[in-house]
């Protein structure tokens, strides 16, 4: 069996060039960057069935992203997706088709151009592996189904009640690297005696385009949170926290927070510190809610999350309903022993050992061995159950 590693940027490429390196058995890596010439034979296999849910999730990104607000700009955004997508099947095509390879690994797959290479690879026959940050500490993601709520992750509570309960949990988070240094600045501060967290996602991130059925952007966000705890009494007070990876300004969530005494923006204070210190976590579906689960915390999920789990956090769909929970926090009994085997399922069945930013020998072998697993599975069934599908 030989592995097909695609990457689109160089991080990605360093990686899976690394992973093809120490493998015992066939792999390759590919830059879609650097093969520029399409199959034209390929034009009779172009299946444009495919092509327009492709495009509309890069539309659906391209407005998060508050580009193209006129139809006119629209319109000439959609007829160059279709145009570029009609290219890059042709050229991952000449990729593929040639390299001789049974599985084709991707980072995430539900971006743009993944996204045609995997409809490429299926095209031909390949199954298709996806990547992604870990959802714990120091851990890589590898699922044959997908990733974030997409993943083959086990949906129902008593597969966790059955695992044991016994293991070492990592407890010390990772700090990512902000794209704007000095609005995280770590300075000391008086925190809230008691606050919930709210931290802020990538308004164009998947997990928000796709996977965040009633919370477009964290503007929205803050304006659902708000409204919720408007007629709430037991003295919360909200601390927020952007993205670090994002390049967004918020100009009139500042101007709200400025307004109101119990409303904070704390960009300079680590996320373990808010999470640690917090009364409850309000998450649409980061893995920030997964780490306060490793703290111990209340989470509320208001988007779709695998880990939106009944006994290990709670959902709300509308305003009233997190106004309800939050109105009950203070009677919400955390399952520790139940979260605590779904974190160790996470942890030593599920996650793959290693960052895939510090990668090691004993790493590839563990991604050699999963990937072996996956060959022509659609689920990762790594605990001996067949994992229902995401609902």
């Amino acid at each position: 069996m030989k592995s097909l590693f695609f990457a689109v940027n160089r991080n990605q490429y360093r990686y899976f060039r690394f992973l093809a390196a120490h493998f015992r058995g066939e792999a390759c890596a590919a830059h879609a960057g650097r093969c520029l010439l399409p199959a034209l034979p390929a034009l009779r296999h172009l299946d444009l069935e495919d092509l327009p849910s492709i495009i509309e999730r890069k539309m659906a990104e391209l407005a998060a992203r508050r580009r193209a607000r006129r139809s006119w700009s629209r319109c000439l955004y959609r007829h160059l997706f279709w145009f570029l997508a009609a290219i890059n099947w042709l050229r991952y095509w000449r990729i593929i088709s040639r390299s001789g390879a049974a599985v084709l690994a991707v980072w995430n797959g539900c971006f743009f151009r993944q996204s045609i290479a995997c409809a490429v690879a299926e095209k031909l026959g390949l199954t298709c592996v996806y990547f992604e940050n870990g959802l714990l500490p120091e851990t890589t993601t590898l699922d044959c189904r997908g990733v974030n709520y997409a993943n083959s992750v086990p949906r129902e509570p008593a597969f966790y009640a059955a695992l044991p309960d016994d293991g070492h949990l990592p407890k010390l988070l990772v700090p990512r690297t902000a794209r704007r240094p000095d609005r995280f600045a770590a300075s000391e501060t008086v925190l809230p005696s008691r606050y919930v967290f709210i931290p802020f996602q990538i308004d164009h991130d998947t997990q928000i385009t796709l996977f965040s059925p009633w919370v477009r952007d964290m503007e929205h966000l803050f304006a659902l949170v708000t409204a919720a705890f408007a007629d709430e009494s037991a003295g919360f007070h909200l601390v927020f926290r952007e993205h670090p990876s994002s390049c967004r300004e918020y100009p009139a969530i500042c101007r709200a927070i400025e307004g109101n005494p119990k409303l904070h923006l704390m960009n300079h204070v680590a996320t373990q510190t808010l999470i640690e210190n917090a009364a409850a976590v309000i998450v649409v579906n980061s893995t920030v809610g997964i780490e306060s689960l490793l703290h111990g915390k209340k989470v509320i999920v208001l988007g779709q999350a695998f880990y939106a789990l009944e006994g290990i956090a709670r959902r709300a769909g509308t305003v009233d309903e997190l106004a309800g929970l939050i109105r009950g926090i203070d009677d919400w009994q955390v399952d520790t022993a139940l979260i605590n085997r779904f974190l160790y399922y996470l942890y030593y069945d599920y996650a793959i050992p290693g960052s895939w930013k510090n990668p090691d020998v004993q790493h590839a072998a563990a991604v050699e061995e999963r990937l072996g697993f996956c060959h022509g599975q659609k689920t990762c069934d790594f605990h001996g159950l067949h994992p229902p599908a995401p609902v």
